[in-house]
């Protein structure tokens, strides 16, 4: 519902808000299936917590790329907008980097995390009842959805005609750049390097939580 709805909006905020209801479904599956598949639901327990950090990188960004857009063009309707690349071409790129990671693309964070979480819906059909696999289509159902909706925000604001008013605009805000390339580095730090997050916050925290040891050490 999150994304389906996140897809009918014109407002930036308004589209990333419904996006963390999205997001969230994620984190729900996850946990629903770690609680399904008890002792061996590991990978939903993971995936859950691994996709809360990676969402606040890319989500914390994204608003902010919205708030300088705002800020910029004091529009907050992505119909209005196009063309800012050329007035903010650091804030388009950072954007972007957002954008690769909340889609799940390979290289950045998001690939990692729900890489893991559709793992999680895969055992909860096989180690469970077959009729999960409906649910393993509504993951890619969403994911799709979450691919559509970013290729619109990132087009509507920054590809295209930039309109006349917007023109004269001044561009990036440098101090909140450097803020928001922080982030954009620990997206692709993440995604370039899962394994350290995994073997020593993620892996460790499936232990302690007693589920099936020889589960972790295999998957």
């Amino acid at each position: 519902i999150g994304v389906f709805m996140a897809l009918l909006q014109g407002n930036m905020k308004r589209m990333l808000a419904y996006h963390s209801v999205s997001q969230m479904g994620y984190i729900i599956m996850g946990i629903g299936v770690a609680g399904y598949l008890g002792y061996q639901g590991a990978m939903g327990f993971v995936g859950s917590v691994f996709h809360m950090v990676n969402h606040a990188f890319f989500k914390v960004l994204l608003f902010m790329v919205a708030g300088v857009v705002y800020m910029r063009t004091k529009e907050s309707n992505m119909y209005e907008l196009g063309g800012l690349w050329r007035k903010m071409p650091i804030t388009a790129i950072l954007c972007l980097i957002a954008v690769l990671g909340i889609t799940g693309m390979p290289g950045f964070n998001g690939f990692a995390s729900k890489s893991v979480l559709h793992h999680a819906i895969i055992e909860a059909y096989e180690y469970g009842h077959y009729s999960y696999k409906y649910a393993e289509l509504f993951f890619k159902l969403v994911s799709a959805g979450t691919v559509c909706s970013f290729i619109k925000f990132f087009s509507f604001i920054f590809l295209g005609e930039c309109p006349d008013k917007y023109r004269d605009i001044k561009g990036d805000f440098p101090r909140m750049s450097v803020a928001m390339a922080i982030l954009a580095g620990f997206i692709i730090f993440i995604g370039l390097f899962p394994s350290i997050l995994m073997e020593n916050l993620l892996a460790p925290a499936a232990v302690a939580f007693q589920y099936d040891l020889s589960f972790i050490n295999k998957y």
